[in-house]
């Protein structure tokens, strides 16, 4: 019985390698791992060595019998492999392969060496002692394997390679005793041994699956852990979501920071559904569950911004996403997450009033710049016109100095011609020559500094002189309208103003006085121009006798193209009131003591050092 036992032990223990080798390779085929690799390939080792020790050639045995056992060797060292792995303590595969083929050849040559110089005891003897070495060391990688996992399979598996490297001691005794030399030695003690030794490989094979699946565990509760560590540290729940063919639907996962959003926990949600989905506005309903059966349908993100009325009343906005986790996804999971977006929504309503603001701030400036614009134009429109009122009376006066030359000169050509020149003659004629030049041209010097084209800075001014050249160009006017100009000046008078500009308001004003009373027909035509300090200001009155405003128009006097007289462009008064406060002043209207019109003007001033 015996005889037969062991080689049946080994051929069952081969073949059980071969099969779980294989069944190892199938399942690393799914999963790449290098521990799987490592530990199957080590049992396909064993199995190979195992059966080809039963069926080594007669005719070769010493050859065969180097060749199983190096096999089984390596199918050891490959197992060590396996473990280091666990500890991330492994090397490259490269080096791997190249240690284990250079071992292999290494224990080959050990052994036959062994076998010739020595008895065959000695073979056994060093067989075994690798054994024993390499099974402690398997003991001995379990053992910190589960100092650092804490894993009972890899206690046992350190366990049952010490009590298998003990057993491999035994066998290296009884060699030594001569009692088991040869593995199918028929002896009790050999077939008790090996019994042993195939009853602890298969324990030990089955034992590492337990510790694969203890790993995988250990790996799945901490990668689960992780991830709730990671899920409460997000501004979202995460969330696996199930909608069945019939749209009943179930939460088969929220991550706990789902009470701060909505106010139920996460086991409440997920035993009832309806706590999230009834809570979405109702207004929101009928696009919630469109969005939600499009993407159901057709398998593409589902996505959207809606509102919901939390269990206090409280209505907040949030965003909800999913997608499938696999092709067929109508019968799978979806994966997503739900965040408070209440915040950014408020954020981006007051954004959008923002921007109307600015939009709308933006737009005025652009009025404003037009206005200025406008304003510009008719400042020169407004010189255009006071210029083409006043065209007959400055030719008129003009033609006085220019026609009193062009008399003198000829006088002078006759006396020069008849020889009856002297030099008295020439200073009298010379003298009368400067006397007109001179008036006609303080009268063009007063019309350039009043309607010159280029905008002009304030500048620091006396309002007497400025008065003085105005004056100039409106007497001819007044003559010829019998109108009497009276005028009442105060001391120095220093503005910092733009003179041409202030000019334009004096003449603008004056010239609507002479207009107003060259359509009356009485005898009494006077204009009263007076000048007087109050303060920081200049108060200037430009008083008329003609008829004044009528009561009913005066509220709108100075209105945009509302004013009766059409002067200018019908835009006199209503400039002349912005340039005034344009410079910090007031354009007033009052009734004049002399029955007519009063347009009083206060303007800033300089002090007088």
């Amino acid at each position: 019985m015996n005889a037969t036992l062991v080689p049946a032990i080994f051929l069952f223990y081969g073949i059980l390698s071969l099969a779980y080798a294989g069944v190892l390779i199938q399942f690393l085929s799914r999963r790449k791992d290098r521990v799987i690799a490592f530990w199957s390939s080590g049992a396909l080792c064993v199995g190979i060595a195992t059966i080809a020790t039963i069926f080594r050639d007669p005719s070769n045995l010493i050859a065969t019998y180097v060749g199983a056992n190096g096999l089984a060797f390596i199918g050891y060292l490959l197992f060590n492999y396996a473990l280091k792995e666990f500890l991330a303590i492994g090397a490259s595969t490269k080096r791997i392969l190249l240690v284990a083929t250079a071992a292999f050849f290494a224990y080959c040559f050990s052994l036959y060496f062994v076998g010739i110089f020595f008895e065959s005891k000695y073979q056994t003897i060093f067989i075994s002692t690798l054994v024993v070495m390499t099974s402690a060391y398997a003991g001995v990688l379990g053992y910190r394997i589960y100092k650092k996992s804490k894993i009972n399979h890899a206690a046992i598996l350190s366990a049952t390679s010490f009590l298998n490297s003990f057993i491999w001691a035994l066998r290296i005794l009884l060699a030594a005793s001569d009692i088991s030399i040869n593995a199918f030695n028929p002896s009790v003690f050999n077939s008790i041994i090996f019994v042993c030794i195939f009853l602890l490989g298969m324990f030990w094979y089955f034992n590492f699956i337990g510790l694969l699946y203890s790993q995988s565990n250990e790996a799945e509760q901490e990668a689960l852990s992780r991830f709730e560590g990671m899920a409460k540290t997000l501004p979202c729940a995460l969330y696996e979501y199930y909608l069945y063919p019939d749209y009943t639907s179930e939460f088969r996962y929220f991550s706990p920071s789902i009470k701060e959003i909505v106010g139920h926990s996460a086991r409440a949600i997920m035993k009832n559904a309806s706590l999230i989905i009834d809570r979405v506005h109702p207004e929101d309903k009928e696009y919630f569950w469109k969005v939600n059966l499009e993407a159901y349908n057709s398998g593409k993100t589902f996505f959207i911004e809606t509102r919901m009325i939390i269990w206090d009343g409280t209505i907040k906005w949030v965003q909800l996403s999913s997608s499938p986790r696999g092709e067929d996804f109508k019968n799978v999971s979806w994966s997503g997450y739900i965040i408070d977006i209440t915040e950014r929504k408020t954020l981006e309503a007051a954004a959008l009033r923002v921007d109307s603001i600015t939009k709308e701030n933006e737009a005025i400036t652009l009025l404003l710049k037009e206005k200025e614009r406008l304003v510009t134009s008719l400042l020169k429109a407004n010189k255009t016109a006071t210029t083409g009122a006043l065209s007959a009376s400055i030719a008129h006066e003009l033609n006085q100095p220019i026609g009193a030359s062009n008399i003198n000169i000829q006088f002078l050509q006759k006396k020069l011609d008849n020889n009856e020149f002297s030099p008295e003659l020439g200073k009298q004629i010379l003298a009368l020559l400067a006397r007109d030049n001179d008036r006609a041209g303080n009268i063009i010097r007063s019309l350039r500094s009043i309607f010159l084209e280029a905008e002009e800075d304030d500048d620091f001014w006396e309002f007497n002189d400025a008065l003085d050249s105005i004056l100039e160009i409106i007497r001819p006017e007044c003559r010829k309208n019998n109108i009497t100009l009276s005028i009442q000046k105060s001391g120095n008078l220093n503005l910092v103003a733009s003179e041409v500009e202030i000019k334009q308001v004096l003449l603008n004003l004056l010239n609507n006085a002479i207009r107003e009373l060259g359509d009356v027909h009485h005898s009494r035509k006077e204009i009263l121009i007076e000048c007087a300090v109050e303060g920081n200001l200049a108060m200037i009155a430009i008083s008329d006798s003609g008829r004044g405003v009528p009561l009913e128009l005066q509220d709108n006097l100075f209105e945009l193209l509302s004013s009766e007289k059409n002067i200018g462009m019908g835009l006199g008064l209503w400039l002349c009131k912005h340039i005034i406060t344009r410079h910090g002043g007031k354009l007033h209207y009052g009734q004049s003591d002399m029955g007519g019109a009063k347009f009083l003007i206060a303007i800033p001033i300089l002090p007088n050092e």
